[in-house]
């Protein structure tokens, strides 16, 4: 079986997203370079702007962003307690109106997050489709930079491209759950009680996580 090719998958979410969300029209997808493999645990998706400067031509073309997207992303469906899509759309959110390398001056918080789930339901509700489900033993075309980024940016040379499994980049997560079942997901076993920052700001013992 042919493995499928993880960047293209987020490129296509991308290009239909600038096309059927009219808060995304001034995003070019040609200005974006999209990345795909391992982040961090707590890390779904980053947007890197790339000043004048630091551009680097990649493909014959120049990028003025890299967009990097955790390829756990593919195996947790639309279904999961995290929509992927909302990773995608809360990235193109990130990019500047001039789409010239600019990051938008918006701060993460919940605000962030009502405007992210307003884009994806327009992105659906437009013909849009969500991300597709792939199980863990499927052989994933995986894209990154081999290096840390040059003094002057990346360059073509630095870009690698590999097939592994899907669950060779999944991390081992652990998700609680609070009495009123909101679900939180950490990548290791908590060492200390603790309680849901959604319904209490400090420690509660009302609402104590629980293993799910």
């Amino acid at each position: 079986m042919e493995a499928v090719h993880a960047p293209n998958l987020f490129e296509t979410a991308i290009r239909r997203a600038c096309a059927l969300v009219p808060d995304l029209a001034h995003v070019d997808p040609s200005r974006i370079l999209v990345l795909a493999h391992k982040l961090p645990p707590t890390r779904l998706g980053e947007t890197i702007g790339l000043r004048e400067n630091l551009r680097s031509v990649i493909g014959g073309r120049d990028v003025f962003y890299v967009m990097r997207f955790h390829a756990r992303l593919l195996c947790e469906g639309s279904s999961g307690p995290h929509d992927p899509l909302d990773t995608v759309m809360h990235e193109l959110w990130h990019v500047g109106l001039a789409c010239d390398g600019s990051i938008r001056p918006m701060r993460h918080g919940s605000t962030f997050d009502a405007i992210v789930r307003t884009l994806r339901r327009h992105y659906l509700k437009n013909g849009g489709e969500p991300l597709p489900q792939f199980a863990g033993d499927t052989r994933v075309r995986v894209r990154h930079f081999a290096t840390r980024r040059l003094p002057r940016g990346w360059d073509e040379d630095s870009l690698c491209e590999r097939t592994t499994r899907l669950s060779n980049l999944v991390p081992s997560l652990v998700r609680y759950a609070c009495p009123f079942g909101h679900v939180v997901i950490r990548n290791r076993k908590l060492s200390r009680p603790s309680s849901c920052a959604t319904c209490a700001k400090t420690f509660d013992l009302r609402y104590l996580l629980t293993l799910a």
